[in-house]
């Protein structure tokens, strides 16, 4: 696997919700209620893919990597999904997959928070 720049700005320039948008045909209460849903059930899974590293469960946490895939490419965070199927599929040494977890991780805030600007400019 290529080196990727996990970084604040990838996720800035990455993010976006045109998926969302067209999934629920521009319905705005729809819309807010998906990406409330995505950002709880994201916020889950990286506490809980914490507590499995921690635990060094490999195991447990690629099939958390799997899960939380389509949340990310809904959100427009395809390139974040594609180094999440890597790990799945056991393209990346383990250790270099918990870094990259974790970097993941520490990404949660800038994820959540880019979600809650964009509740906030819906017109509800």
């Amino acid at each position: 696997m290529k080196e990727v720049n996990l970084s604040k700005e990838f996720i800035q320039s990455e993010f976006g919700i045109v998926s969302i948008k067209e999934f629920t045909e521009n319905d705005e209460d729809l819309v807010k209620s998906t990406l409330l849903l995505i950002k709880e059930t994201l916020t889950e899974d990286f506490i809980l893919l914490s507590e499995l590293i921690k635990n060094q469960n490999f195991k447990q946490t690629k099939s958390v990597c799997h899960k939380i895939k389509p949340n990310l490419e809904l959100i427009g965070l395809i390139g974040l999904s594609a180094i999440l199927n890597q790990i799945e599929l056991n393209k990346v040494e383990e250790k270099k997959a918990y870094s990259i977890v974790e970097l993941i991780i520490s990404l949660k805030s800038t994820i959540t928070d880019m979600i809650d600007a964009e509740i906030v400019k819906l017109k509800i």
